[in-house]
């Protein structure tokens, strides 16, 4: 009686080639969209600073004031915000980017954007308080640009009219939004919405019928 012996052979068993070349391609595209992400996130600044400049957009014109201003002299601004070492935070991604503002501080860029937009809104403001006969005793609340994904800008004051004898005359509040879409991380963008938050927010001050009639002179 014979016995037949039986031995493993080696498995010669392969993947089709057209298989193998498919499955080389989608680890090279998985590495590729690793690669990209990797350098997205590497390129996003951990920080980004806007230049504190009023934009003249077209997008708000300002509005007239009814009556003959006085001579109006608006005080440095009081800032009164609870976040005080930014402007602004992009949103986009979970690791936020903190926007902060160059050369001019928001109190002082907003009081001397109050003064050019009043002027152009028919307000008589004067550089010298001693020959106003008002001045504006500002109070700066919100001050804030935030970008998730889209562009969102607000800006609140609280204001008193003094006469030249320090008595208050009127006192209120004013404030101003924009929107806008654009470019991640545009500087451009960020002046845009402020500046038009600032236009829109002496739009709603001289409108106010008690502001008008305490920084104009009495009919007759």
């Amino acid at each position: 009686m014979h016995r037949v012996l039986l031995t493993a052979q080696p498995t010669t068993e392969r993947w089709p080639g057209f298989m193998l070349r498919g499955a080389r391609s989608l680890a090279a595209a998985a590495l590729l969209v690793l690669i990209a992400a990797s350098a997205g996130c590497a390129s996003r600044p951990t920080s980004l600073t806007v230049p504190m400049v009023l934009q003249q957009t077209n997008d708000y014109r300002p509005t007239t004031l009814v009556g003959h201003s006085l001579k109006v002299y608006v005080q440095p601004i009081h800032d009164l915000r609870t976040v005080t070492d930014r402007i602004g935070e992009n949103r986009e991604n979970p690791v936020v980017v903190p926007i902060l503002p160059g050369g001019a501080t928001p109190p002082v860029w907003l009081a001397d954007s109050l003064a050019s937009e009043l002027r152009q809104s028919g307000v008589n403001v004067v550089s010298d308080p001693a020959a106003a006969d008002r001045q504006l005793s500002v109070n700066l609340s919100q001050f804030w640009v935030q970008e998730s994904p889209d562009y969102h800008a607000q800006i609140s004051i609280s204001v008193q009219v003094l006469d030249s004898g320090g008595k208050v005359l009127w006192g209120g509040s004013a404030a101003g939004d924009d929107s806008t879409f654009g470019r991640s991380l545009s500087v451009e963008n960020y002046q845009q919405v402020m500046s038009n938050a600032a236009i829109k927010l002496v739009v709603n001050l001289v409108s106010n019928p008690g502001f008008a009639q305490a920084v104009t002179s009495p009919p007759g």
